[in-house]
């Protein structure tokens, strides 16, 4: 058995060609999507503990850690598992175009990093965010000082969310 971590893109690749090949998977999500795949979907955040017991009982071989770029605690606990229970990861990376030498893009290495150079701006900046509904509250820090847009799935759950977060 295949247990995917994934959701809205990299998830939906690797499930895509499970079932290609006919092979049983589990995809787990950690809010409810509507997928249109052969294998059993299953909802909710998952830590370490919850996902070993998991993989023990559904006798999972692999996992396919494809689950969004910015989320970092289960990544974390994906590789916990898997050394615990030693599976092998595959890990599925969005492919990005090169920034390297463009004097116009600023990379952080952690939100706060961000935060606290936003917050450093002497003047208020309108900001176009392209890391999903799931990271809005990130922005706190620097929502006062700036104004933000952030680019969002079209779907129920994403504009719900996005309201949640203000």
């Amino acid at each position: 058995m295949t247990l995917i971590f994934g959701g809205t893109t990299e998830g939906r690749r690797a499930a895509e060609m499970l079932d290609l090949l006919s092979e049983p998977y589990i995809y787990s999500t950690k809010e409810a999507v509507h997928q249109q795949i052969r294998g059993r979907m299953i909802f909710g955040p998952l830590d370490e503990e919850k996902i070993v017991a998991l993989c023990r009982n559904e006798c999972v071989k692999i996992i396919i850690d494809a689950a969004h770029p910015f989320a970092l605690v289960l990544h974390h606990h994906i590789h916990q598992a898997s050394l615990e229970l030693e599976i092998p990861i595959i890990r599925m990376e969005r492919i990005y175009i090169p920034l390297e030498g463009k004097s116009n893009i600023k990379i952080f290495s952690s939100f706060d990093e961000m935060n606290t150079m936003l917050n450093s701006m002497p003047r208020r900046e309108t900001i176009l965010s392209l890391t999903g509904v799931q990271t809005i509250n990130r922005f706190i820090a620097a929502r006062d000082k700036h104004s933000f847009f952030f680019r969002i799935l079209n779907t129920e759950l994403s504009w719900h969310k996005a309201l949640q977060s203000g």
